[in-house]
């Protein structure tokens, strides 16, 4: 009788740990499109040119992010991986890309690569 008692405990730990699992696989989906959505987004801006401001557009979104998903530890994992993957977009895109940052002159504001 014990052997069977044990073997269903280890079931029930066995499906514990798979549901955990598949929370997490959740989790880190939801991060990874997150990451993707806003990704896309700045896509569609001028990017260059918001480039210049990668620093301050990286908190922003990353504070953004943690606001819409604060309440669940898995909603804050997820703004945390999405935060990251932006970073590193944003990063990666300033390198390869190059920027445009915004010059005062007499006649107004120019956009010069830097």
């Amino acid at each position: 009788m014990q052997p069977k008692f044990l073997l269903g405990i280890m079931a029930v730990l066995g499906l514990l740990a798979i549901t955990a699992m598949l929370k997490m696989a959740a989790t880190m989906a939801a991060g990874l499109l997150t990451a993707g959505a806003i990704i896309f987004l700045l896509l569609k801006l001028p990017l260059k040119k918001l480039l210049a401001f990668d620093v301050g557009l990286d908190v922003l979104i990353t504070f953004a992010l943690v606001f819409m998903f604060a309440g669940t530890y898995s909603g804050m994992v997820a703004a945390a991986l999405a935060g990251c993957i932006v970073s590193g977009f944003l990063l990666l895109a300033k390198r390869v890309m190059g920027y445009e940052k915004p010059k005062v002159t007499r006649r107004g504001l120019r956009w010069e690569k830097a």
